[in-house]
């Protein structure tokens, strides 16, 4: 029969769930607490910043959109197309958020286009990444 033998120097103690721990290994889960919850912190907030960008990045894509599709309809107003992307912007993004919003016309191969474009800072919670977006939305002119 083989008999295992104690090394010297070397004492078990019984855990709390009856299984064998070295002596040394007390309070080893505070300090692997303290390794794994900086990383598990680092992801989360890593993962709510894209989610704030893309949210920001949609609305602002979808005020280009519609505010290109207001300035294509026939008679339309640059004034009224500006306070359509603003109201469109106002209720979903923090005030002073976007920076510029250029109305415009562009003449493409075969047709005329409208153009909007805007610009905005990006609610950024570390110093990493770009701290400006600029979406673009175009339309076709609607002639008679």
């Amino acid at each position: 029969m083989l008999r295992l033998r104690r090394v010297r120097g070397e004492r078990r103690e019984h855990g709390e769930r009856g299984e064998r721990r070295e002596r040394g290994e007390h309070g080893s889960a505070v300090a692997d607490f303290a390794l794994v919850v900086p990383l598990v912190l680092a992801v989360v907030v890593t993962v709510a910043q894209l989610i704030l960008v893309w949210y920001v990045r949609v609305i602002m894509t979808s005020a280009a959109q519609e505010g290109a599709r207001s300035a294509a309809r026939a008679g339309s107003s640059v004034s009224a197309v500006s306070e359509s992307v603003a109201q469109r912007l106002s209720g979903s993004l923090a005030d002073g958020l976007v920076s510029n919003v250029d109305i415009g016309f562009v003449r493409e191969v075969g047709y005329s286009a409208a153009r909007v474009q805007i610009q905005s800072r990006l609610p950024i919670l570390g110093l990493l990444g770009p701290h400006a977006m600029t979406v673009v939305g175009f339309a076709p002119v609607e002639q008679w």
